[in-house]
């Protein structure tokens, strides 16, 4: 018989396992293979059916992504201002930024999150989809 490295399809490898011929010494370990698809199928969708969306100020929502990382995405319905988290006045929206890869300044992990800046503030403040909260960010 001849030993088949990897078989077209798992019906051919099906195959191979019934015959009772005997097997090269390289083959052995054809009885003991578990097969799996060459790809296995993608669900339309993986994201979470609620996203978070009372984390960053409503600026951005919070997902777990098709690679089981959490990220976050733009708020379609973000407000215009979100308040300063040392004084409490309005800071107006001058940027959104969403899906960015970066690390966050909090954590020091990697991750998809999204930055914002504002109008007459030099400061930006990072969404981190692990620390779940607004990093803020100096301004120079």
């Amino acid at each position: 018989m001849q030993c088949l490295r990897s078989p077209p399809n798992a019906s051919d490898y099906h195959a191979i396992l019934l015959q009772s011929a005997p097997r090269e010494s390289h083959c052995r370990y054809l009885d003991r293979m578990l097969l799996s698809a060459a790809q296995m199928p993608q669900p339309e969708s993986v994201q979470d059916p609620d996203p978070r969306t009372d984390l960053y100020h409503g600026l951005f929502l919070w997902h777990t992504g098709r690679d089981g990382r959490p990220h976050v995405s733009r708020h379609h319905a973000s407000p215009a201002t979100i308040p300063c988290p040392t004084t409490g006045r309005a800071l107006q929206i001058a940027t959104i930024d969403a899906e960015a890869a970066a690390i966050c300044p909090s954590c020091s992990l990697q991750g998809h999150g999204g930055y914002v800046s504002f109008v007459g503030d030099l400061r930006m403040a990072y969404a981190c989809p692990l620390c779940r909260e607004l990093v803020w960010l100096a301004g120079l």
